[in-house]
């Protein structure tokens, strides 16, 4: 994922920490670890 948003060469110290920034709220963002807030019946 860090090639994809960043792209493939390594850049400076704050070009990966940006990275890792938008990874991070991305990685925040994403419900897909959360638990349902309510039970569906079937």
């Amino acid at each position: 994922m860090q090639t994809f948003a960043g792209g493939n060469t390594r850049g400076s110290t704050v070009h990966e920490a940006a990275i890792f920034a938008v990874l991070s709220y991305f990685f925040d963002r994403c419900d897909i670890f959360e638990r349902p807030s309510e039970v569906v019946a079937p």
